[in-house]
């Protein structure tokens, strides 16, 4: 069946060994509560197109979300999140010879309407300034660096000191921190070789990333 497939094959032998901790914790998470409920008591080589357009018919249902919004179907982000993990798990089965054919080859991916980027114009970035004047140094640290150099979430909490040149103002970035479904982080390296770069910033902020640095190991001592 699919559920013996997922639960005793595909986590073990291409999610745990081939994609990174919180990639596997998102595909446990789809799997757990949607894929197998749904497709679970299917036999793999049993499964159709029909029984996936079912599904993704379902996801699009009002109600079936579970974060509040009792009314509205998951995204359309998040279906064709489903269909990458349904299509990922297909691939696999193929390769591995327990099915002939992948039957997400011949559903269409749900489309995903593109949305205009947004960013804070310079009113919106000096208001943001502003009310972040009696926050933590760290969270001003944090802002500061995404307003001055563009950086990702990720590549920003992965920062440490030995990225942070103040002297010639500029971060080198290699890591990035992302976390898991239950909490817990993870240092990671960044994901291609393109991603690896120098970001200058300007010396407006070094006296605040110096303050935030000081902070830090002043808790450190504190702390022993």
């Amino acid at each position: 069946t699919v559920k013996d497939f997922i639960e005793k094959r595909w986590i073990r032998d291409h999610v745990e060994t081939n994609l990174a901790a919180y990639t596997q914790s998102v595909y446990n998470s789809y799997t757990k509560k949607r894929i197998i409920p749904a497709l679970g008591d299917i036999k793999l080589d049993k499964v159709t197109p029909e029984h996936i357009l079912d599904f993704y018919a379902n996801l699009r249902e009002p109600g079936i979300r579970e974060d509040g919004k009792t009314n509205e179907p998951l995204s359309p982000a998040t279906i064709l999140k489903y269909h990458h993990i349904l299509s990922s798990m297909f691939s696999s089965a193929v390769e591995w010879q327990i099915i002939e054919h992948n039957p997400c080859d011949r559903v269409k991916a749900p489309k995903v309407p593109k949305k205009k980027p947004f960013s804070l114009d310079e009113q919106q970035t000096l208001d943001m300034i502003k009310a972040l004047a009696n926050e933590s140094l760290k969270y001003r640290a944090i802002t500061a660096i995404a307003i001055f150099t563009g950086m990702r979430r990720g590549e920003i909490l992965g920062l440490n000191r030995k990225n942070l040149n103040l002297a010639n103002r500029v971060i080198r970035i290699n890591q990035n921190c992302s976390h898991t479904k239950g909490g817990s982080f993870i240092q990671l390296s960044t994901k291609t070789e393109s991603s690896e770069r120098l970001i200058p910033f300007p010396a407006e902020i070094v006296p605040l990333l110096q303050a935030h640095l000081d902070s830090l190991e002043e808790k450190k001592n504190k702390c022993g």
